[in-house]
């Protein structure tokens, strides 16, 4: 039974290679098509599946381009929005003047969560974004339909990543390009770590006997400004980083009720 499976093994094996040789061409054939899928692949995947903006139409383009400007212009203003608010697009009720959430009311706690915090920022920049586009009324040659901006936010301890997703159609003559991924903004902001000692401060602190000592150790260790403003009736705590962005420094504020 051994001699058997070996001849028939070696005469698979000859024919092989006789298939080889005889279709060598079409071998090379397959060899490069596989190389070609194997970097498209690659592309889709550095580029977030956006390679087909390459092949959109020059008026598709030019949308591509006005809309990612906006993008560019609005990013900033919301994520400092966000911040000065504590983490949200719309002040939560009971907040005080100037939309400062409270972190502590009393005994109880109502830190948002990092994910929540990630969802405000998209949305305030999805907001900004949709007003700064409008209607498209300045492409009156083209017909451009666009549902709700839907980007998505990640705040890390020392960036913030935005993946601006705007899906719209762009049609022309009869031709029409859709439109999704305007690529991904980064912005070297530590709104993750800020959010991160604004929990502490709120977790280990009592509005009305604050540890100086503790807050300037805080303050310190990750190379913060803290100030503390008596504010009735509580107190608003502002976390200051001076990685300077267009002029301004970054603050993530929040409020304590005695």
């Amino acid at each position: 039974m051994c001699g058997g499976s070996f001849v028939v093994d070696k005469i698979y094996i000859e024919n092989i290679r006789w298939y080889l040789m005889k279709n060598e061409g079409q071998v090379t054939i397959f060899i490069v098509l596989a190389i070609f899928i194997v970097l498209a692949l690659g592309l889709f995947f550095v580029f977030g599946g956006d390679i087909t903006n390459s092949g959109m139409s020059d008026d598709a383009g030019r949308v591509h381009d006005f809309v990612r400007g906006c993008a560019d212009d609005v990013y900033l203003d919301a994520i400092y929005d966000v911040g000065m608010k504590g983490g949200y697009s719309d002040s939560p009720d009971g907040s005080i003047s100037f939309g400062i959430p409270f972190y502590k009311t009393g005994e109880r706690l109502s830190v948002p969560d990092i994910e929540d915090v990630e969802r405000e920022v998209a949305k305030e920049f999805d907001e900004r974004l949709m007003e700064c586009v409008g209607d498209f009324s300045s492409f009156g040659n083209l017909d451009v339909v666009a549902q709700e901006a839907d980007s998505v936010a990640e705040v890390r301890d020392g960036e913030i990543v935005l993946d601006v997703v705007y899906p719209m159609v762009v049609t022309k003559a009869g031709r029409s390009d859709s439109l999704g991924s305007f690529g991904e903004i980064r912005v070297p902001l530590r709104m993750g770590l800020m959010y991160e000692v604004a929990d502490e401060i709120a977790r280990t602190e009592d509005a009305g006997n604050i540890c100086l000592t503790c807050l300037a150790e805080i303050a310190e260790e990750n190379e913060f400004e803290i100030y503390i403003i008596d504010y009735a009736p509580g107190v608003i705590y502002i976390i200051i980083s001076y990685e300077e962005l267009n002029g301004d420094v970054f603050e993530f504020s929040f409020a304590m009720e005695e």
